[in-house]
């Protein structure tokens, strides 16, 4: 397809002949122009082309039409004013060129103007602001169909605007000169100012140089900056906002006192100081942070300090699904304080802390049984009659397997870094008193967080030869996920590369063992959660796993990557009666027809309603994840078992099986799936 007509990204943008012949391929579109479709052979030779064609854009829909606001701060005086903006979208995202439908806009503060429809698809209006401090929510619909978008303007009492002047850019620039800004005076310890995306007279941004300045409240509009230069200190008493910038040499600093919610910071040095919480709002990348407020500054999205986190005082709120990653950090009176959301079902939970703690903070906020200092203690009834639902895994404990299951002595002991902790959450129990503690529950840990030697944690992970020898159950031992292949990140001796998690929400709510392997797998990615535990195997006498603290990375949607380029893979998924369940043979150059380091043997769920679908080997090893060599000269045969259980019976049907072979499938190889009932 020829710019500027890209495709719609739920499109293939490939058609592939079938014995030279193709009746018809649907292509769908995302953005208009003037097109050709393109003929290419397999190395990218061009073979022919189509007619030029036009693609324009369809009707306005109301999902994706935006509304926008420009100054989104102005002056609550009455008469200051801020251009509302309309553009129509069709359903692919597409600006339209003309007016299809009856736009109409409301506000809930604030004045509106006569509405300007500019007949190529944009409408204008113009919002006056009132008396009052508040914030205008702008809205709008289509032909009476509500536009999902919404802007929002804030009626603020700015003392102070910066205007700039005309002139040499030195002059124009200067915080201190009080031709810059819009009333004649400078911005004082009281001063609300705002720095707007135009100044009204000149051209440049504020610069403050060589001296200390601290004002009350700061907004800088949409790219508007202000530059800190000379080593100052710039003390904002109250909110910093705006779509703006602040930007800095590594020995410049702001002190807030107030939120922040701005888009970008890049200086030396940010400080949080206050008697009242904070908020960090939008992601940001600090240089040094340093949180000195003796009540809580909370993180709304991921935060990463690139050099030094000081915590002098008060704790860090990092809510859950958010990473904070500072590898670097230095504790005098603060500290960090973590949360995970456990959602779903009753059920286990595979965990891990992420600070230097206990049991009993850990797990405060739930039912817990069978050890000194429970919920349900030992030594009280009916703490004494069960049975721990808070339990490790000592592969190197000896007696059977079972017995490697270890309860804590009691809720003082200590967390250990990098250790697995299997949790049984009771949730609400009809005709069971004791057990009314219904999901969601969140779990809320503090202290400071785990670091290892200040380079890396070691799991300590152990090769018992006996019974079930090499499992050992771990957990992310940071307060941001960590990526299992980024493998510069990683020691791996004598370790299997899968890894393997239990997600309760996985096979329709009934839970299900997930793996990766560094390519493939039913996780989809090597992302590991903050809190997550999880199992891996060691293969040999004195193995060895350590993580660097450089593997923390933000994310953990687990659909980072995909497959690598270079390794076919094929999946094969079935379902019956609403369970599902996946299993991947790939082949590699270190693959064999025996067990290796990249298979990913199948563990058997907990639930008793579940799919079994995997691949054997000829020494009877089950598995999720079949690791087969690449170079082959004969047919390989690959044995697949099928099997279903609802409530431990049998589950009869129509199964749908389903398979992905990716790009990398050599053309020349032909795979067949056989049915040994039928043939």
């Amino acid at each position: 397809i020829s710019s500027p007509c890209a495709l719609d990204s739920g499109v293939g943008s490939t058609a592939n002949f079938t014995d030279g012949l193709l009746s018809s391929h649907t292509i769908s579109f995302s953005e208009i122009g003037s097109c050709k479709i393109i003929a290419t052979n397999n190395n990218g030779a061009e073979k022919g082309y189509s007619n030029t064609f036009t693609v324009t854009p369809g009707f306005s829909d109301p999902t994706l039409t935006i509304i926008t606001a420009s100054p989104s701060l102005i002056l609550n005086d009455g008469i200051s004013s801020s251009t509302i903006h309309i553009q129509l979208k069709d359903s692919f995202g597409n600006h339209l060129t003309s007016t299809d439908k009856a736009v109409e806009i409301f506000s809930d503060a604030g004045s509106l103007g006569s509405l300007i429809n500019n007949n190529d698809g944009t409408a204008t209006i113009n919002l006056t602001s009132s008396n009052a401090l508040e914030i205008a929510t702008i809205t709008g619909t289509l032909d009476g169909v509500i536009i999902t978008d919404e802007a929002e303007v804030e009626f603020s009492s700015f003392s102070h605007i910066w205007t700039s002047q005309l002139g040499s850019s030195l002059d124009a620039s200067n915080w201190f000169d009080t031709q810059n800004w819009n009333i004649g005076t400078l911005p004082t310890a009281s001063s609300v100012v705002l720095i707007p995306t135009d100044p009204d007279n000149g051209n440049e941004f504020p610069v403050i140089k060589n001296s200390n300045t601290t004002i009350q409240e700061l907004a800088l509009e949409t790219k508007a900056k202000l530059f800190l230069n000379g080593n100052i200190n710039l003390t904002v008493s109250n909110e910093i906002t705006g779509d703006g910038y602040i930007l800095g040499s590594n020995t410049d600093s702001i002190t807030i006192k107030g939120n922040i919610d701005l888009t970008n910071l890049d200086l030396g040095t940010i400080i949080f100081n206050s008697s009242s919480p904070q908020t960090i709002i939008n992601p940001y990348i600090f240089n040094n942070l340093v949180i000195d407020n003796n009540s809580q500054v909370l993180i709304t999205d991921d935060v990463k300090v690139e050099g030094m986190l000081s915590l002098i005082d008060g704790e860090v709120l990092i809510p859950s699904g958010k990473n904070l990653i500072a590898n670097t950090q230095s504790y005098v009176n603060g500290e960090l304080r973590f949360q995970r959301k456990i959602t779903g079902n009753r059920g286990w939970r595979m965990l891990s802390s992420p600070v230097s703690s206990n049991y009993g903070d850990f797990f405060d906020g739930m039912i817990t049984q069978g050890y000194d200092g429970a919920f349900y203690s030992t030594g009280s009834m009916p703490g004494d009659t069960l049975q721990p639902n808070i339990l490790t895994y000592l592969e190197s404990y000896p007696g059977t397997d079972n017995q490697r299951f270890r309860a804590p002595a009691n809720s003082s002991e200590n967390l250990v870094q990098g250790q697995g902790i299997w949790a049984y959450f009771f949730g609400e129990i009809e005709n069971d008193s004791r057990y009314n503690d219904p999901l969601p529950d969140t779990l809320d840990v503090k202290g400071q967080e785990f670091s290892g030697n200040g380079t890396e944690v070691d799991f300590g992970i152990t090769y018992t030869t006996s019974a079930d020898s090499g499992w050992n159950f771990i957990g992310n031992p940071f307060g941001a996920s960590i990526d299992w292949d980024d493998e510069a990140q990683w020691t791996k001796t004598n370790v299997e590369s899968s890894i393997y998690i239990w997600d309760p929400a996985a096979n329709n709510g009934n839970g299900e063992y997930l793996t990766w392997n560094g390519v493939t797998g039913t996780l989809g990615d090597g992302l590991i959660s903050p809190f997550q535990g999880f199992w891996v195997k060691a293969n040999g006498p004195s193995p060895s796993l350590k993580v660097k603290l450089n593997a923390k990375t933000t994310g953990d949607s687990f659909l980072r990557k995909g497959i690598e380029k270079d390794i076919p893979v094929i999946q094969l998924d079935a379902t019956i009666d609403g369970l599902h369940k996946r299993t991947n043979i790939m082949f590699s150059e270190n693959g064999n027809y025996k067990k290796d380091k990249m298979d990913a043997l199948r563990l058997i769920p907990f639930s008793n309603t579940h799919v079994e679908f995997y691949s054997i080997l000829e020494d009877g090893s089950q598995l999720s994840i079949n690791n087969l060599p690449k170079q082959f000269n004969h047919r390989i045969h690959i044995p697949l078992i099928l099997n279903a259980y609802k409530n431990g019976l049998p589950l009869h049907g129509e199964y749908q099986l389903d398979w992905e072979i990716h790009r990398t499938i050599p053309e020349e190889w032909l795979i067949y799936l056989i049915d040994h009932s039928t043939g």
